[in-house]
């Protein structure tokens, strides 16, 4: 069986090439979850408050891809790090806009 090189946990563990792209899907998926819930929660801690948060789990979920190498494993975390990945890029507007002074024109430059 050839190895799969498409994601390097599934590459190390001698797992079947159809996995890599499952687990990056799964880990899609739940990203798309998480930036639904990441600005629920945005909105009852602020937008630096969930980056943070969100940024913290990311790290926890991509530490427990040290410790775990079988199938059900790598479902499950890669699924973690997609609920824990997905809002921090959409966290950043939401800090923009809180930190930036309300009822002040955006410059135009800005836009571009």
């Amino acid at each position: 069986m050839r190895r799969c090189t498409s994601w390097p946990t599934a590459a190390t563990s001698a797992t079947a090439p159809p996995l890599a792209p499952a687990l990056l899907s799964l880990m899609l998926g739940f990203g798309i979850v998480s930036r639904l819930l990441s600005g629920w929660i945005a909105d009852r801690i602020g937008g630096l408050r969930t980056l943070l948060l969100g940024s913290a789990l990311q790290g926890v979920a991509l530490v427990l891809y040290l410790f775990f190498d079988g199938l059900t494993s790598l479902y499950v975390v890669s699924a973690l790090f997609g609920l824990f990945q997905g809002g921090i890029v959409a966290s950043y507007a939401i800090i923009i806009r809180e930190y930036f002074a309300r009822g002040r024109p955006v410059p135009a430059w800005a836009w571009s």
